[in-house]
């Protein structure tokens, strides 16, 4: 199963849902770009939808 959180959230906001999963599944959990723990840029075009789906 992959997850993916909402636009203003995070890996940290997914954890009440996913914890139960992983008890039958197999659970991936990522920070979109610029959330939680992924790599922070200067860039503010990297926050686009487009960089976001290529991410």
């Amino acid at each position: 199963v992959l997850t993916l959180h909402g636009f203003t959230g995070s890996t940290a906001t997914m954890w009440a849902l996913v914890r139960p999963l992983t008890e039958t599944r197999r659970v991936a959990v990522v920070d979109l770009p610029g959330h939680g723990l992924s790599t922070i840029t200067n860039d503010a075009h990297a926050f686009g939808f487009e960089h976001t789906v290529d991410a």
